[in-house]
């Protein structure tokens, strides 16, 4: 029986906008998140209204649309393909001390969903 692999790799947040002339990027394209905090198609959902809101705000011209939706969504996206990487990080962590705090701050958190 063979089985399959696959990995998770953290890609560094882009910072040279979205978009190529009439191409805009949108969800894990442009900020590939870690499945950790379960925030993927949520992006991916909040990228397709804010472009659509950016697209009719400026008429449909691209450009100005294209730049103004990135300026809206890099500071949240960034925020949360970090967040996810943390708890990636933290979960799966070999330091002794985060591995004797993990349990408590697992079960704290199960308080708060």
């Amino acid at each position: 029986q063979r089985l399959l692999h696959f990995g998770l790799y953290y890609r560094q947040h882009r910072n040279d906008g979205w978009h190529r002339n009439r191409i805009c990027l949108l969800g894990d394209s442009c900020h590939a998140t870690l499945p950790y905090a379960a925030q993927g198609a949520n992006l991916a959902i909040e990228d397709a209204i804010s472009l659509a809101i950016c697209l009719e705000k400026n008429n449909f011209e691209m450009e100005p649309a294209f730049q103004e939706y990135y300026k809206k969504r890099s500071n949240r996206t960034k925020r949360v393909v970090n967040i996810s990487r943390y708890m990636g990080l933290f979960n799966y962590s070999e330091n002794p001390i985060i591995r004797s705090i993990r349990p408590l701050v697992i079960s704290r958190t199960k308080e708060y969903r």
